[in-house]
């Protein structure tokens, strides 16, 4: 009986855990800006990252993969926007006080701050 419950429990329950440990939202995720007034008055550096997206200006891409080492994030995207098609991988690490510190490859690093949920415009993606 003992083998049979311990069984149930790793086909059922176990990846359920896992499930939800997936699911949890990466510190990255959420509107981001070169300052709080830019927030609500976005430039072409507001973005935006959900589970699987990466909204930017005049594009939008898919997460590919994402890769943790240390607190540094490496996303690889496949992306589209204004009738092109690109692929390219960003770094990202989420600092304290709601800081994200972003680089392009072969670009120079930026530091944005989290913007909240009333901040952003209407028209920005929410997914």
């Amino acid at each position: 009986m003992l083998k049979v419950r311990s069984l149930l429990f790793a086909t059922f329950l176990l990846p359920s855990l896992a499930a939800v440990a997936d699911n949890a939202k990466r510190p990255f995720e959420g509107a981001w800006a070169p300052s709080a007034k830019d927030c609500a008055d976005p430039t072409d550096g507001n973005i935006r990252i959900t589970s699987g997206k990466y909204f930017e200006h005049e594009g939008s891409c898919s997460i590919v993969q994402a890769a943790k080492a240390g607190s540094v994030w490496t996303l690889s995207l496949s992306c589209e926007g204004e009738g092109e098609k690109w692929k390219k991988s960003v770094k990202l690490e989420p600092k304290g006080s709601g800081q994200l510190e972003i680089v392009h490859t072969g670009a120079a690093s930026s530091k944005l701050v989290r913007c909240k949920a009333e901040q952003r415009p209407p028209n920005w993606p929410a997914r």
